[in-house]
């Protein structure tokens, strides 16, 4: 009998579709996304596991991939679990990501770079590596998979080094929260619409952040109502938490869980709440213990995974306001020199794809840090793109020059001497 190969959802493959690519070498069986939980069990019975992403459905594809995953841990090792959609742009990617499917991604960077790194460089050359399909080299399914490939997970091409092996996994009614880039909040795998005013909702970010900390009403009312007098305060502190409360509710996570004792505001510890700010800080820290333990593979990939949570300002939406400013600044303090490290390892370890990548992000937030337009001179000149390492110069030239009417330093015209001589 040929192995079976198992497909969850079919919003981009379906059974059809995959019979036909597979031939006779695969015995495809199909499920939907809400097959029983005690289909887990015969997970052991497959060589391969492909799961389709459905951007249309929320998180189903997403969620589902984590329950089958927590079921590899402990079952399946050994079989490959692939995640694929339609659409392998970057926002997909860091979703696949933050879901811990690591497999074929290194650093998600800039677009065309990431795509380039995973299809051309990774995915084509490893995906014919998998056991399965290096029986009889099936190359439609090869080239499907470099398509449509977004993530994987223990995958026998590459250890999956990002995954903590000691994680507990996160309860079901966890509350997920997003600070960098857009607020976002997910309950149970589905994204919420915080129909909220622009007020209520930095409070309720501010007292998701602080959990399980409590935070002081005097505190909030000096910060979110400093020019009101004390009992109009107090009014409009109480008139904003009971529309908090409102909206709990009516997303099944219960207003009760926003507690007030002693003057004390805070969400119930029964509550798991969890955030990309905190998996951020999390994982910085976990990679400056890895490097002072000299575990420098374990230290980049911590640092790897930092950077996937880093999407964007924190609270961009609420970049003037004077508390998610000061929590800005101080992550983005945290970032830069994680990065600038980083970008220059990879540099002098001749990875120049990577430290362009990284330098570019960094400049992207940073973009006076002659440091970095000089890290990308080096690396373009070192790839044999010399137009592109003078043109860097020129960028780097124009920019100090509009703000901060200055010239480039001696250190980098000396590079930029030294690359025209090797041209």
């Amino acid at each position: 009998m040929p192995p079976k190969l198992l497909l969850i959802g079919s919003a981009l493959l379906t059974k059809t579709k995959l019979s036909a690519i597979c031939g006779e070498e695969f015995e495809v069986v199909d499920l939907p996304f809400s097959f029983p939980a005690d289909y887990l069990d015969y997970l052991g019975e497959f060589s391969m596991i492909i799961v389709n992403h459905d951007p249309g459905k929320q998180e189903e594809g997403l969620v589902k991939l984590q329950e089958v995953r927590d079921c590899k841990l402990h079952k399946i090792q050994n079989i490959p679990l692939l995640l694929i959609a339609a659409t392998t742009c970057r926002e997909q990617i860091l979703d696949a990501f933050q879901y811990e499917f690591f497999d074929f991604l290194f650093w998600p960077a800039a677009d065309e770079a990431l795509l380039l790194q995973r299809v051309e460089r990774h995915a084509y050359k490893k995906v014919r590596e998998i056991d399965p399909i290096s029986t009889k080299k099936n190359k439609p399914l090869t080239e499907m998979l470099c398509d449509w490939l977004l993530g994987g997970y223990q995958m026998g091409i590459i250890p999956a080094w990002l995954h903590d092996k000691n994680e507990v996994s996160l309860p079901e009614n966890a509350l997920r929260v997003q600070y960098f880039g857009e607020f976002l909040l997910y309950y149970k795998g589905r994204p919420l619409v915080c129909e909220l005013t622009r007020k209520q909702k930095i409070l309720l970010a501010y007292l998701l952040y602080q959990h399980p900390r409590a935070v002081h009403r005097d505190r909030i009312i000096d910060w979110l109502w400093p020019d009101v007098d004390g009992d109009s305060a107090r009014n409009s502190l109480n008139n904003a938490v009971w529309h908090i409360r409102q909206w709990l509710d009516a997303q099944g996570i219960g207003g009760e869980n926003l507690l007030f004792k002693d003057q004390l505001y805070s969400f119930h510890r029964r509550l798991t709440i969890t955030s990309d700010a905190a998996a951020f800080t999390n994982s910085l820290k976990e990679a400056y213990l890895k490097e002072r333990n000299n575990l420098p593979e374990e230290a980049l990939h911590a640092f790897h995974r930092a950077f996937a949570y880093y999407k964007g300002q924190f609270l961009e939406a609420f970049c003037e306001d004077s508390w998610a400013a000061r929590e800005c600044d101080r992550l983005r303090e945290q970032y830069l020199p994680a990065l600038d490290k980083l970008a220059q390892h990879y540099s002098e370890q001749t990875q120049y794809q990577l430290a362009v990548n990284l330098s570019q992000r960094l400049l992207d937030i940073d973009p006076l840090s002659e440091a970095s337009h000089r890290r990308l001179m080096f690396c373009y000149s070192a790839m044999g793109l010399i137009d592109k390492a003078l043109q860097q110069f020129e960028v780097c030239k124009s920019l100090l020059h509009q703000r901060l009417g200055a010239a480039p330093s001696e250190k980098t015209t000396a590079l930029l001497r030294q690359i025209k001589q090797c041209a």
